[in-house]
């Protein structure tokens, strides 16, 4: 799966598009305290150890509205959107969030109840924004060239038209940028989607804030399934992957000494963190010092741009990390990638949440094995820094800061390395639980 961020301009005249940025803030604001609201009955059920049949009524209190003698959990006020499937909507994505924030230790204090601020993105059902000529009615995208050929021929210039005819009679034009070279990436996951070789899956529209703080501009978060790519892989070959702070992920193969390899530089990651973390203190200094007006708002502004610059830093790290990763997996035609289960554990790990997303590291692993057909698997962390991966000894205090070395048969090594290979070689599999729990 992968996702791409296209700009939708609404097509009509200035009283059309008013009445499209209202239908949109409106449904995001329903939607959204909608879910804030299933997701709460969700946690006092389970925290009630409610029966199974008491849930399957509170799942269809909470997949409906109220109307006629059809009770619903929802509170009165909450008007959904025109047009959506949004209860169907919030009730898959309560019960996936829940689901996965309980695998994230939720009911051990380990995380917050996962929360749905008003102006979070819309949820859109596949049937509003797949290709027009998939969708059971006259919705999704298009364009109105002759044949593909003229498509293919405007696509790659600046006055390409392509349509998304949306619910309520709403009309976007796709912005795919007037750089051609730059959205030549874009242009080209288009190019496959309308010949079918890309498959669109439900995606989400977002208003987001312009860079002169005049307006919102409206992007479509599309969500597209791509071919699964061949590898001749080996069945026997494991690649092992070590996190830290030092090194951000070392490699290592299960059936060989060498190659190894050494991803990242967190000195370097740990420098970028602390130079935003004292810019941060020092916007948030001169935040407090002013009292209010233009000169408050300029300041909170700036403290809000570098939040999203630090958090997009974090997500371009977790990318690349995540990519080089499957990058030596594929280079040596390895068909599985064993990664640590740190759920709960609080060691140095619990310093590198704070410093890359290692849960979304580790989703983008998975997903970005997936399509090359590596299997990622999580192992039992527990003595994979202490054993040596040589003679299989284990022992406390054989690992000593980042250098390793062995008891029994004296081998020495990067600390590291021996734990990757301890966590290749590892058949200690944690498998996921699976939460088995009636969602609204």
């Amino acid at each position: 799966m992968i996702a791409r961020k296209i700009q939708l301009l609404p097509v009509g005249d200035k009283e059309e598009t008013s009445r499209v940025y209202k239908y949109l803030r409106e449904g995001m604001k329903a939607q959204n305290k909608a879910l804030n609201e299933a997701m709460s009955a969700l946690y006092a059920a389970t925290l009630l150890d409610m029966s199974q049949d008491d849930k399957k009524e509170l799942a269809k209190l909470f997949s409906r509205v109220t109307h006629g003698k059809n009770e619903s959990g929802f509170t009165d006020d909450i008007c959904f959107a025109t047009g959506l499937k949004t209860t169907a909507s919030i009730k898959q994505k309560v019960k996936n969030d829940f689901s996965a924030a309980r695998k994230k230790g939720l009911e051990h204090g380990n995380i917050s109840l996962p929360t749905y601020k008003k102006d979070n993105p819309l949820i859109v059902d596949v049937n509003l924004c797949n290709l027009r000529s998939k969708t059971k009615g006259n919705t999704g995208i298009y364009h109105n060239y002759a044949n593909h050929a003229e498509f293919l021929d405007h696509l790659y210039k600046k006055d390409v038209e392509i349509f998304l005819q949306f619910a309520n009679k709403i009309l976007f034009k796709l912005r795919l940028g007037d750089n051609v070279n730059k959205s030549m990436e874009l242009r080209t996951v288009i190019q496959k989607i309308f010949e079918e070789e890309y498959t669109i899956h439900g995606s989400q529209i977002q208003l987001q804030k312009r860079k002169n703080g005049k307006g919102d501009d409206i992007y479509l978060l599309l969500s597209i399934e791509t071919p699964q790519v061949e590898h001749k892989l080996d069945e026997d070959t494991v690649v092992g992957v070590d996190l830290g702070v030092a090194v951000p992920a070392v490699c290592a193969l299960n059936n060989k000494w060498q190659p190894r390899e050494y991803i990242g530089n967190g000195q370097t990651f740990i420098a970028h963190k602390q130079k935003i973390k004292n810019q941060r203190r020092s916007l948030q200094k001169n935040v407090v010092m002013c009292s209010g007006g233009h000169g408050r708002n300029k300041k909170l502004n700036k403290l809000n741009k570098l939040k999203a610059s630090e958090s997009n830093f974090a997500d371009s790290y977790s990318h690349k990390i995540s990519k080089e990763i499957v990058d030596f997996a594929l280079k040596h035609n390895a068909k599985y990638i064993n990664i640590e289960d740190l759920t709960g554990i609080d060691t140095e790990h619990e310093k590198l949440l704070g410093l890359w997303k290692y849960y979304k590291t580790q989703e983008l692993i998975t997903y970005k094995a997936a399509k090359h057909g590596i299997e990622v698997r999580k192992i039992n962390p527990r003595y994979t820094s202490q054993v040596c991966s040589k003679c299989g000894h284990w022992e406390e205090g054989q690992r000593n800061g980042r250098d390793f070395k062995c008891k029994a048969c004296g081998e020495k090594m990067n600390a590291d390395y021996n734990a990757a290979r301890n966590i290749a070689m590892s058949t200690e599999f944690v498998r996921d639980k699976d939460v088995e729990e009636e969602t609204a």
